[in-house]
Formats: structure tokens, sequence, C-alpha cells
């Protein structure tokens, strides 16, 4: 079964089918290891130090584990609102950024995750404060310049939503029939944070 895990699955519309699967697979191998080291090897050191380098060594088999995450991180939260309590979302993450910590290949898992940020960002679809939480943790575990362009994206965010504000109110007291014409939401960011993200 774990050879099933390894395989790379090209066709192109099962790919995020398939990253949920294999990131939830995973997460269930590494809980179960979890609990035969406690339970069998009372959470022995020597044998913790061998799962985890065991670990990483097969994760890093799949050269698409860094998207995959990603995505896994990504459904996780556009759907964190339907049907997850904020306890449960935080649990997954904290489970992912396991996963997370074997990845050699982080920078990569960065590139994907800004772009799913950016297209949650843009599209309204972000659990605000399940995003802020999964940055510190990446923050906590990569240091700040790895996270410097996602919390600029945020700031960008609320930027653009204030502006967008200010805009309206001005245009509802200058001309109201204007006011109307502009009820959507126009997003403004900094171009540098953002670009190849879409």
């Amino acid at each position: 079964s774990s050879d099933l895990l390894v395989k790379d699955d090209e066709s192109e519309g099962s790919a995020g089918k398939n990253a949920i699967t294999y990131i939830q697979s995973l997460l269930d191998l590494r809980e179960q290891y979890g609990r035969f080291l406690s339970d069998a090897f009372q959470s022995s050191k020597v044998f913790a130090r061998a799962i985890g380098s065991d670990f990483e060594h097969f994760i890093n088999l799949n050269t698409k584990s860094p998207e995959y995450l990603s995505l896994f991180v990504d459904d996780k939260l556009k759907k964190g609102t339907k049907g997850m309590t904020e306890q449960e979302i935080e649990a997954v993450l904290d489970r992912c950024m396991i996963l997370f910590r074997y990845l050699q290949e982080k920078d990569v898992f960065e590139r994907y995750y800004k772009q799913h940020l950016a297209k949650r960002l843009l599209f309204n679809k972000s659990a605000s404060d399940a995003e802020k939480n999964m940055i510190s943790r990446l923050k906590t575990e990569c240091g700040c310049q790895f996270t410097t362009k996602l919390e600029g994206m945020f700031k960008d965010m609320v930027l653009s939503n204030s502006t967008m504000d200010d805009f309206r109110n001005h245009l509802q007291k200058t001309v109201v029939c204007i006011g109307q014409m502009v009820s959507s939401r126009i997003p403004i960011w900094s171009r540098i944070l953002w670009m190849g993200s879409i």
C-alpha cells in the first residue's frame, strides 16, 4: 500500500482529488506510526528518529509532495468555514506541519502555497484566522524571510478593502447613482508580491 502512495498520477482532472487522498493517507499513516511508537516502544527517541528519517525519505520519493501538501492545506482552508470547527482546522494544520517538516523542497511548497493563498484571498474564500495561524506556523518553522510575501499579501488585501470602502463612501457622498454602479470589489495589491501567483 505504501507503493501506491508514492506513485505520481499524471492525469490532469484527478490531480486535486489525488492530492487530498495522498496527503490524507500520509497523515493517517504518520498517526498510525505515532500510536505504534507510543504504545509499543514507549515513545523511544531511537525509534522516533528512525520513523522520522524513514518518513522523510518516503515523502520525498514523490516529487509532487510539496504541491500536494499545498493543495491539501488549500482544500482545508477553503472549506474551513464549512463543516469543520476551528479546533478541527487547527488540528489538521498541526498535522500538516509534521509533513511539512519532512519536505526537502520547502521552496516548492512555498511557491504553490503562495498561488493558492492568492486565489483564496482574491476570491474571498479565505478563513482568515486559520490562514494567519498557518502563516504563523510557517514563520516559526522557516523564519520570517519565508513568510514575508505571504504576510504582504494579507496586508494588501486589508489595504484594498479599506481603499474600496473609502472609495464607495466617497461616491455615495458625491453622486448616489454612480455609487450603485460600483458594487463589486476591485482588488488592489502590490504587483511584486503577487506576480506569478495567479
